[in-house]
Parts: C-alpha cells; structure tokens; sequence
C-alpha cells in the first residue's frame, strides 16, 4: 500500500493526537499518583515505608535517637502495554476516516483504562487503612454521605496525612452531585481544561470518577504521599506495514511501573 506520502503522514498524525487525546480523558493514573520518570534500566528499586515514630524531647547533652520508620525495598520490572491500530487500503481510498479515527480514540481509550485500572488495584490493595465500613448504599434512605467522607479524611489525618483525592464509579459520582456540598468542576474557577473524569470537589477533595472504580467503593488518599507512577519509557508509536495482506499501521508502545510508597496515606472503603 505504501501511503507514506504528505497525506500518510497527515493520517500518522490525526491518528498519534486523537489517541492521545481519548487516553487523556480517561486515565486517571496520574490524577492518583504523581509521575516520576525514570532513564536507565529495565526495573526499579521501590522502597515502601511503614508509619514515622513520634518526635521526643532530648535531654541537654544526651544522645539523639534515630528516627525513621521502617521500610520495605523491593524491586520490580517495568510494564509494557501495546496496542496496534490496522489501517487498510482501502480505508484510505474510501476515504473511511471515521474509521481511521474511531480505531485511534479506542486505542487511547483501552490504553488509559488499563494504566487506571493498574494504579487503582495497587491502592487499594495496599491501602493502609482497610477496615471503614460506610454508613450505608449512597443515595439510600440510611447513607450518609458526608459522614462517610469527614470519617475517612480523619482516619488519614490521624497518621498524619491530608487527603485530597476520592475516587468514585460513575453511579456513585452521581449520588455525590445530588448534594448541597458538591461543587461541580466547571464551578470550580480553574483555568486548566476540565477531564471527563474531573467531576468536581467536596469536602475539599477533588473527586474523580471512573467505571474501573467498583461500585459501592470509594478510594481516598493523599496524592502527594500515597505512591508513584513510574513511567520509564512514555507512549511511543512505531509504524508497520504487511504487504500481504494490503496493511499499514501504527503500534503503541508504553512501559512503567506504578507503586504505593506510603500505605497509611491511603482509605479504601466499603461495605454499603
């Protein structure tokens, strides 16, 4: 087939931004972990910390004591997603560009789910604190949903941290939006560009929505300390080309590793 002329390369290019822009509306990895990238190596050396004792007063003259919680190293490697999308002849001659765009916004799509669904498995399976059981199913007759949020935020504030991310399914989102207390993002005076999954604030935690989020959950955590998201190579696109079956197409390649560093700087909360 061979298009990679001025206008093969203009479909290159439509199909690298619309993926990136549908990958951008629904990952919210980097919303839940602050991004660190990485240079060299094939794996990364994480160090997991437990809880800070307690600062005490020293006598003049004595020895200070060490101070440091105790930590868990460990060492993983990297992961690597791909996702390929085929382009055929006649997909060009027709002028089928619905389709040509349609593959590259699933692309994006899958790609930002499977990094969001990576980062949300990893904490809230090493929430720190896993025991909240909520007041009952938001939106029924017995659930308080304030209550359950002022509850979490200060089991976290009692380790010494503050919460301000709460991450929610769809349906849940929308029992939150049904509140008094809840701001809705296009209220909220930023300037920076609204994401699908940036749906507003309450209680002062940004609260993002996503259907990898199990319903009747909620997750809480304090983004800054919580964990990171690793990225060693970003997204990266190779063109292919298979003259026997009349094909050309990109392949989209990203590694990283994403991690909980601090375990007690995070809620999972269930049971409603």
């Amino acid at each position: 087939m061979a298009y990679q002329t001025s206008l093969g390369m203009l479909i290159d290019e439509v199909v690298y931004e619309q993926l990136i822009e549908f990958m951008a509306n629904v990952d919210i990895s980097r919303e839940i972990f602050p991004v660190e990238k990485r240079g060299e190596g094939d794996s990364i050396k994480i160090v997991k910390e437990g809880d800070w004792p307690e600062a005490e007063v020293v006598a003049e003259g004595a020895e200070v004591p060490i101070y440091q919680p105790d930590y868990v190293e460990f060492t993983e490697t990297y992961k690597k997603v791909g996702y390929r999308v085929q382009i055929t002849h006649e997909m060009i001659t027709d002028q089928r560009w619905d389709m040509i765009r349609r593959a590259a916004r699933k692309a994006g799509h899958q790609i930002g789910l499977k990094m969001s669904i990576d980062v949300l498995r990893e904490a809230w399976g090493s929430a720190g604190i896993q025991t909240y059981t909520v007041s009952g199913r938001w939106g029924g007759a017995n659930s308080d949903e304030i209550g359950d949020i002022a509850n979490c935020i200060g089991l976290l504030s009692t380790k010494n941290y503050f919460p301000d991310t709460v991450v929610v399914h769809p349906k849940d989102y929308a029992r939150l939006a049904a509140l008094d207390e809840f701001i809705h993002a296009d209220k909220l005076g930023e300037s920076a560009p609204i994401r699908r999954y940036e749906v507003g604030s309450i209680m002062n935690q940004n609260i993002i929505t996503t259907p990898m989020m199990s319903e009747n959950n909620f997750l809480m955590l304090d983004r800054e300390y919580a964990g990171v998201l690793f990225i060693r190579e970003d997204l990266r696109r190779a063109n292919y080309n298979e003259v026997t079956r009349d094909i050309e197409g990109q392949v989209f390649f990203i590694r990283y590793r994403e991690a909980v560093i601090s375990p007690s700087a995070i809620v999972f909360a269930t049971g409603y």
